[in-house]
């Protein structure tokens, strides 16, 4: 219950703010109580998510997440125009390496070097308007076996 000087002055507060007439008004319609709360009247549409061994994965759209680790993957590089791509062995796809000394040093060698040579590679993907690069952190060349 409020007290009788706390509600002269909050009825002061609501007669000033414009308020007061629905304070001061007399209650019409059903006694004020409990209600249901409304219902949602937004509709969504529907969307079918398939599991996902259902889902269907096109290989050459498929990319890795933002910050995915590549660590110690063989493969290989190439020069594609101005850029250094690497070709995983694992993988049918390159992918464009992002330019810093670690991949200076690549391009290099393999600017110099008339055969493909084997590297072993770690880095971070990052990704930019769905297209996957690779930041460079290491990359070191492998021994071909002697024949």
């Amino acid at each position: 219950m409020i007290g009788r000087q706390r509600f002269v002055r909050l009825a002061g507060c609501l007669v000033a703010a414009g308020l007061g007439g629905a304070l001061l008004a007399e209650p019409s319609g059903p006694p004020l109580g409990p209600t249901e709360p409304p219902k949602a009247t937004t509709t969504l549409p529907s969307v079918t998510v398939l599991p996902v061994e259902e889902q269907v994965r096109d290989e050459a759209t498929e990319r890795a997440r933002e910050g995915t680790q590549l660590a110690e993957s063989a493969g290989q590089f190439s020069l594609v125009g101005d850029r250094v791509a690497f070709l995983p062995s694992d993988r049918e796809r390159r992918i464009i390496c992002l330019e810093n000394l670690a991949l200076e040093r690549v391009a290099a060698v393999v600017r110099e070097s008339p055969e493909a040579v084997d590297w072993t590679v770690s880095g971070t993907i990052t990704e930019y308007q769905g297209v996957n690069y690779l930041l460079l952190g290491r990359a070191v060349q492998r021994a071909r076996a002697v024949e």
